[in-house]
């Protein structure tokens, strides 16, 4: 009862179609391993310029499964048997803007079937708009790292300029990202310190922001290897997305209240599984893509 873990960042797969290969009870059985038998798996799909969304989610829960499934409102889906309550949350992962403007925002808790606007030609600010009013939760990812968003909102910060417009629309930051403890590229090398740091900074102008910590994984095995822990939630009372969402939403209220910021920073085995993943998915980007490797098809 001290607490549930929560993978508030994972893709599952590098590649476009390997969903067609993806095991529903496998990638269950790996977050009970990881995780716990009660906890949240939040699986994120991906919006750009080319769609705006490619429906991982979708994919993936709409698997033939032995579990007992119960849709939340489309946003969500608990996924139970005798000693088994995980929610499994629609996630969206936006690529938005260009040049020094570009930036990554995880949205968490879209209904189904549902996507949103992304690209080189959506700013910031214009994406934030597609979420006002929506019960959702939305993250700054790996900001400081390939296609963050930390120049675009250190920038803002040392101007003193519209930072709270940036700021005040998202739920908060991801300031430990797995696939950013591995020091390559060399400009990112500080990627997580330098969003802890900047989380900290901010944080007090910005009390509401949440500080989380996830995997960014791209394979079944990556699953949970960094997550984010929170205050228990009794998930197998969850019977609409209106709930999940109001005993989420007071959970990360309390980590944004209460967190050390010793934990900010990854671990040290967090940052060997965080190089380890990272390793694999360059490989996979690099070698399946580039080389054609059979059994690969174009990355997403």
């Amino acid at each position: 009862m001290n607490g549930i873990s929560a993978a508030l960042h994972e893709h599952l797969s590098t590649n476009k179609w390997q969903g067609k290969k993806w095991d529903f009870d496998e990638i269950i059985g790996k977050t009970k391993r990881a995780l716990g038998h009660y906890s949240i798996l939040v699986i994120s799909g991906f919006a750009d310029a080319r769609s705006d969304s490619d429906k991982r989610y979708e994919t993936f829960i709409d698997k033939y499964s032995r579990y007992s499934k119960t849709d939340l409102n489309g946003k969500a889906t608990l996924v139970q048997d005798d000693n088994t309550g995980i929610l499994v949350i629609n996630g969206l992962e936006a690529e938005i803007g260009h040049d020094e403007e570009h930036g990554s925002i995880l949205v968490i808790g879209l209904e189904r079937d549902t996507g949103l606007k992304a690209g080189t030609d959506v700013s910031h600010l214009e994406f934030l708009e597609q979420l006002k009013g929506k019960d959702v939760f939305s993250f700054y990812v790996h900001p400081f790292h390939y296609r963050g968003s930390g120049p675009i909102l250190k920038r803002k910060n040392e101007k003193l300029t519209d930072l709270a417009s940036y700021l005040n629309p998202v739920t908060g930051i991801e300031v430990t990202n797995a696939e950013a403890c591995l020091p390559f590229p060399l400009q990112h090398i500080n990627a997580n310190k330098d969003a802890s740091d900047f989380f900290i900074k901010v944080k007090r102008r910005f009390p509401h922001l949440v500080p989380i910590k996830a995997s960014d994984g791209h394979s079944i095995w990556e699953i949970g290897n960094i997550s984010t822990r929170l205050s228990y939630i009794n998930l197998r009372a969850l019977d609409s997305w209106d709930r999940a969402y109001t005993q989420i939403k007071d959970r990360f209220d309390s980590l944004a209240r209460y967190y050390n910021v010793s934990d900010l920073e990854p671990k040290i085995m967090e940052k060997i599984y965080g190089c380890l993943g990272a390793a694999r998915h360059a490989t996979a980007l690099t070698l399946g893509r580039k080389l054609r490797i059979p059994k690969t098809e174009e990355d997403w």
